[in-house]
């Protein structure tokens, strides 16, 4: 049997190729196998094309332990999986009785009479291992020659994810697996972030630490291999959140609104949101969390400045004398989001998303968040967020709640 070491990942399908989508298997494999001490040392895409897949699969066996690919496994035209991995390794494809009855209890469970159909997905090159898909149609399979393997899944991601853990996580070796963590800053540019971090980020240490910005923040990833490797990650975990002090959103791998919300529920407090330039995206990303009517009372998009006046109550000659995009006002909006809705916690966003619309001094991306308490205290911030409309929307509501975040941990602290 192979010792799985090494091994490439192959993404096939022509509408990769082509860029019709996007790969979600490949990001999604290599970590799954690192964590289960296989490195990964390519990636390859290739097309629904019979001569291609025999070469590729070929081309693996001595120069891999392990070759995993994804998709063509399916019963059109296109499929071809099965059948270049029967012909790279000099098998004919023939019906597996289990794969066929999973095939027929798929049917089935859609009510479907499936009696007396060919299932070209239960047909196997022939000696192969089923691997059972408990979420479609599709099973997997597993082909061994010599000290090299093949494994095949199903293209479809959901199937894939309940699939790949269940064949690869017992064959997980401690002594070599990726060890993982990672830890959220915000409101630090990468370049100050580096220079934080200083010694931590020497390329010849272990963990070895990454920066990369994601979704509005600066990810630290930190990996180390081996045994011993998660107390050295948890060594550093700890002096990194020393460093950076309230700048570190997560440690734990939880959002911004994963950590407000818990914050919201366990205190029993409730919030009302005031949008202006984010048009109901904190709203969004708020009821994307079970549980969130326990503490979210109302999300008000309150766009013109009509409604803020007249919803929110924010005074008209406020908005004239400052300017809709201002601190006064913004922190009028969340008072009023409060006060309206009878919370104990009011957030507002209002500001300049673009492409035009910019003022003398206030460019496009220039945004002020606010916040409420329950004591009726109020706190305004401004920053400006470059990039295009859906950019700076996606950045303006990355720092009210980080905002928000800030505020809940000054107070309990």
């Amino acid at each position: 049997m192979a010792d799985l070491r090494r091994a490439w990942i192959a993404i096939t399908g022509d509408e990769l190729l082509h860029g019709d989508l996007i790969d979600a298997n490949g990001p999604y494999l290599a970590a799954l196998l690192n964590r289960c001490g296989i490195e990964v040392t390519r990636f390859v895409g290739v097309g629904d094309d019979l001569c291609a897949l025999v070469s590729l699969i070929r081309d693996s066996m001595g120069k891999t332990e392990l070759l995993v690919m994804t998709g063509g496994l399916g019963s059109t035209a296109d499929d071809l999986t099965r059948p270049a991995a029967a012909a790279a390794l000099g098998l004919n494809l023939a019906v597996d009785d289990e794969a066929h009855r999973q095939v027929e209890a798929f049917w089935q469970s859609l009510d479907r009479d499936p009696a007396g159909q060919v299932f070209p997905e239960a047909s196997l090159p022939q000696g192969a291992t089923l691997i059972p898909n408990p979420k479609g149609l599709a099973p997997g399979f597993v082909c061994e020659h010599e000290d090299w393997r093949m494994v095949a899944f199903p293209g479809v991601p959901a199937e894939l994810q309940e699939m790949a853990p269940r064949y690869f996580e017992p064959l997980a070796d401690s002594a070599r697996r990726m060890w993982q963590a990672e830890v959220m800053v915000s409101g630090i540019s990468e370049s100050a972030t580096a220079e934080i971090l200083g010694d931590l980020l020497d390329r010849g240490r272990e963990p070895l630490i990454g920066i990369a910005a994601k979704e509005g923040f600066l990810r630290l990833t930190l990996r180390a291999r081996g045994l011993g490797a998660a107390d050295k990650i948890a060594v550093d975990v700890a002096e990194i959140e020393s460093r950076f002090a309230e700048k570190v959103v997560s440690a734990v791998g939880h959002s911004q609104v994963e950590i407000i919300s818990k914050a919201l529920r366990d205190r029993g407090w409730t919030l009302a949101l005031a949008e202006s330039l984010t048009g109901g995206l904190l709203g969004h990303q708020l009821t994307e969390i079970p549980g969130s009517s326990e503490f979210l009372i109302a999300a008000l998009v309150t766009y013109a400045d009509r409604a803020k006046t007249q919803v929110l109550g924010v005074s008209a000659a406020l908005i004239a004398e400052h300017g809709v995009v201002s601190q006064p006002v913004a922190e009028a909006m969340a008072q009023g989001a409060r006060r309206t809705q009878a919370c104990d916690w009011g957030l507002a966003t209002t500001g300049i998303a673009g492409p035009g619309g910019a003022l003398p001094g206030q460019a496009v991306g220039t945004a002020w968040v606010a916040v409420a308490d329950p004591m009726g205290r109020v706190y305004g911030e401004c920053r400006v967020h470059p990039g295009t409309r859906s950019q700076v929307k996606d950045r303006v509501a990355v720092h009210a709640f980080d905002l928000m975040r800030r505020v809940l941990l000054n107070l309990e602290a």
